[in-house]
């Protein structure tokens, strides 16, 4: 959609602003397709460390349950740390 207003907008304005800003567009595409990828790559990355995250706190809200004997805590809430 930005792209073809951006053709449209070419048929009225052809100076060295609207070359400039044709180049600076495009260049600006690249970089964001390089964004959304590096985001694609690393975000598995992150998504494994939260779930070893998780595993430790529920882990570590287990054996407080347990050494606690369960009593004091509410069930289901797990403790801050």
């Amino acid at each position: 959609l930005i792209a073809s207003q951006l053709e449209s907008l070419s048929t009225t304005w052809r100076d060295q602003e609207n070359k400039r800003f044709a180049e600076e567009y495009q260049q600006h595409l690249r970089l964001l397709a390089q964004f959304v990828e590096a985001n694609a790559q690393h975000v598995p990355y992150l998504m494994r460390k939260a779930d070893r995250l998780d595993e430790y706190l529920q882990q570590r809200w287990r054996r407080v349950a347990a050494d606690d004997g369960g009593g004091s805590m509410d069930e289901g809430v797990a403790p801050h740390p």
